[in-house]
């Protein structure tokens, strides 16, 4: 029986046999006035497959025992895998960043007030700091990504992929719309996945999730050939987002300008 099913492995956990890559395929943009580090984990990638094969039996080396507690009451096998892969990605970008100088159990990932995920740093189950780091993950389809910043910033990973036009009438004035079909020449069946997944990120970096409408915020420009876009918020506070095509994914990453 794996350790996601038996508590009887969350009892010792040991640094020196985690094994998780250091040459991490870490990426670094700037976005608006930052600078954002951020990790992609591609299910079908050798890494995540690494990864999984070694947390399919050894999960709680990841883990503080709050995270531990959490990873308990999810039933679905699927959604606790996806859960830890999660926090392993963040807790890989905070740790490239840092140096390789921390445990991975001595990062714990918790919900902040709106649902993003807040870092801290623990010693001997005790809360050391929080760092001065924004991160924001997102994941789909078994793939996940995550980002890291001195400002806020929000990432989305969608999958380019046909949808439903109506979605076009939920998410996008007439405007916007014009603006999106104006992509298909560049981005074959891109533009409604990526028109939702830039505004997807910037309600990220403004901590407001699904809590507002979408058409909240708008899109006021793309640049294609730089693969930019400018994004408003109530048509007032500006954004810069950057979307990155990793066929058959679309990474958005949006942070203030």
């Amino acid at each position: 029986m794996s350790a996601f099913m038996d508590d009887s492995f969350l009892e010792d956990r040991h640094d020196s046999i985690v094994h998780i890559p250091r040459d991490l395929p870490v990426s670094s943009e700037i976005v608006g006035n930052s600078e954002v580090k951020f990790l992609f984990i591609n299910s079908n990638s050798a890494i995540y497959k690494t990864i999984f094969t070694f947390i399919k039996d050894f999960a709680f080396l990841f883990l503080t025992p709050k995270e531990i507690e959490i990873l308990k009451g999810f039933s679905v096998d699927k959604r606790r895998v996806e859960w830890v892969m999660g926090r392993i990605c963040i807790k890989s970008l905070l740790l490239h960043c840092m140096g390789w100088k921390q445990g991975f159990h001595r990062i714990e990932i918790l919900k902040g007030e709106s649902g993003e995920p807040l870092v801290v740093l623990k010693q001997n189950g005790f809360k050391i700091y929080q760092p001065s780091y924004f991160v924001s993950l997102s994941h789909r389809n078994g793939s996940c990504v995550s980002a890291l910043s001195k400002n806020p910033v929000g990432i989305d990973l969608e999958i380019a992929e046909n949808l439903d036009n109506s979605m076009m009438e939920d998410y996008f004035d007439c405007r916007e719309k014009d603006l999106l079909d104006s992509l298909l020449s560049h981005l074959v069946n891109f533009n409604i996945p990526l028109g939702w997944s830039m505004k997807e990120s910037v309600l990220k970096v403004l901590k407001l999730g699904l809590s507002v409408s979408p058409k909240s915020v708008t899109i006021e420009s793309i640049d294609p050939d730089y693969m930019t876009a400018l994004l408003k918020y109530e048509h007032q506070q500006e954004f810069e987002c950057k979307f990155i095509i990793e066929h058959p994914y679309i990474i958005s990453i949006s942070s203030m300008r």
